[in-house]
């Protein structure tokens, strides 16, 4: 049978927003911005964030932390859909900041970075699977990793990175996880130029094992993956990029979300202009 999912709903937001940036001559920096957003029906909100970064001398070394807050309205799906949506929810509010130390060595040649990050939201939107099923504000989640990346150059035609990232979340309330939020996901690539204007590139991505559910399943852990992409892309001018790129090379089969799997070889091909 044919269940309604249409709905329609509009909605006017005003977001204007500001930035400003000092550098210092002796290695100090400072970012800072602010928003506000006014939306129909709900007073306005002002979001801050501060940016500051030292660098130590010659040595390449760079410490920077920063904070800030969010706010973020409903989507109109979360608001209208007639099977999952919940027209009572609230818009999600947080607070975050994070810590990054870094340094460039090898005649700037080499870089690497470790990066901690901490954050609370309020009212965060996450799906339930009832009974009924529905869209539902989170009271608070608490949420916080590590990051490790690097870069390397290692001639002018080849370069190459990595990264892996470990982020734990948990419902307050619950002591639960919030659904598909992998705990770890990792990567590398290399790249490799021999020509000025084209570069052909392979990167290989691992996603870890994440919390699921559905009303056919419940709760359910979703398995892990690994994708193998490459792409080349020309140069033609200054305005002009071709690009192609084979995504899933190895025709890998897997789940982002539960019961809809992901498979097959993804060609795309395209330009970009720039005027």
């Amino acid at each position: 049978f044919t269940l309604p999912t249409s709905f329609e709903l509009t909605r006017k937001s005003w977001a204007p927003f500001a930035e400003v940036r000092l550098e210092t001559g002796f290695g100090l920096s400072t970012q800072a911005g602010v928003r506000v957003d006014k939306p129909d029906g709900e007073s306005s909100v002002t979001s801050p964030r501060l940016r500051v970064a030292y660098e130590l001398g010659d040595t390449g070394l760079r410490i920077a932390g920063s904070w800030g807050k969010a706010f973020k309205l409903p989507s109109l799906y979360a608001l209208g859909h007639p099977l999952v949506g919940n027209p009572g929810l609230v818009p999600e509010r947080g607070e975050s900041q994070e810590l990054e130390i870094s340094q460039t060595f090898a005649d700037g040649k080499a870089r690497w970075s470790a990066t901690y990050f901490d954050g609370e939201f309020r009212n965060a939107i996450d799906f339930d699977s009832g009974p009924p099923p529905r869209l539902v504000n989170r009271n608070r989640v608490d949420t916080h990793g590590v990051e490790l990346a690097g870069k390397l150059s290692v001639s002018e035609a080849w370069a190459l990175d990595a990264s892996i990232t470990n982020v734990r979340n948990r419902i307050a309330s619950t002591g639960g996880e919030l659904r598909n939020r992998p705990e770890w996901r990792g990567g590398v690539g290399a790249h490799w130029s021999p020509l000025g204007k084209l570069r052909f590139s392979a990167s290989a991505t691992y996603v870890g094992s994440s919390f699921d559910s559905s009303i056919a399943t419940g709760d359910v852990d979703v398995d892990a993956y690994t994708l193998l992409d490459v792409s080349a892309v020309w140069q033609v001018s200054d305005k002009l990029e071709t690009y192609l790129a084979i995504d899933n090379l190895t025709d890998q089969g897997y789940e982002q979300f539960v019961g809809f799997e992901s498979r097959g070889v993804l060609p795309r091909a395209g330009i970009r202009l720039s005027l």
